[in-house]
């Protein structure tokens, strides 16, 4: 077996340009942003996913993931599957009208027949939309976890009604650096980022 080489030259990148949307509490609320693609996956444990990922004026992106949650509801009025609808109906009625009706034998051949819809409608990536932004856990700029994350930019009166949920249900994290500082040296095959 032969050793494996490493290098690099005046062709190697340096880095990457940072090319995502970013989003404040005060700048949550974003217009000019286009859709840019929406894919179906699975999670690790096989479950599917539905995926909108959509870009500003610039270029930048943005993306948010939305399944059915893994753990029960832990609310009597929570409706997972309601609320996972409400989501897929708001991103394919600014495409293809509001008397779009959709379905499919499970919850992944609903969410393929969703994205084939919208993708196969000519112009659906150059609608001018307004789109809630907000933080996931670790402090990356997603789209909104719940309906409406997305309004068309003409219709004043639904984008008037996109705002922030109160009681933290559109959270912002901040990540803070450590207070602490040390002088010595990290142990070898330590990853300093």
């Amino acid at each position: 077996m032969a050793d494996e080489v490493f290098g690099f030259n005046e062709e190697t990148p340096e880095g990457k340009d940072f090319n995502y949307i970013i989003a404040t509490k005060e700048t949550a609320l974003q217009s000019d942003i286009l859709y840019k693609d929406f894919t179906v996956g699975k999670w690790e444990d096989g479950s599917p996913y539905f995926e909108v990922t959509v870009q500003d004026k610039s270029g930048k992106t943005c993306t948010g993931r939305y399944s059915l949650p893994k753990a029960q509801p832990t609310k009597k009025n929570d409706d997972p599957k309601g609320k996972i609808l409400a989501i897929l109906k708001n991103f394919t009625t600014k495409v293809l009208g509001d008397k779009v009706k959709m379905e499919g034998n499970s919850l992944e051949d609903l969410f393929t027949k969703t994205a084939v819809a919208i993708k196969a409608k000519a112009g659906w990536d150059k609608i001018n939309l307004t789109a809630i932004f907000i933080h996931d856990d670790k402090g990356f700029t997603k789209l909104r976890k719940f309906s409406p994350i997305v309004e068309l930019t003409s219709d004043k009166e639904a984008v008037a009604k996109l705002q922030l949920a109160p009681f933290e249900l559109d959270s912002f994290t901040t990540k803070i650096p450590s207070q602490e500082t040390t002088t010595e040296a990290a142990p070898a095959g330590t990853d300093i980022f």
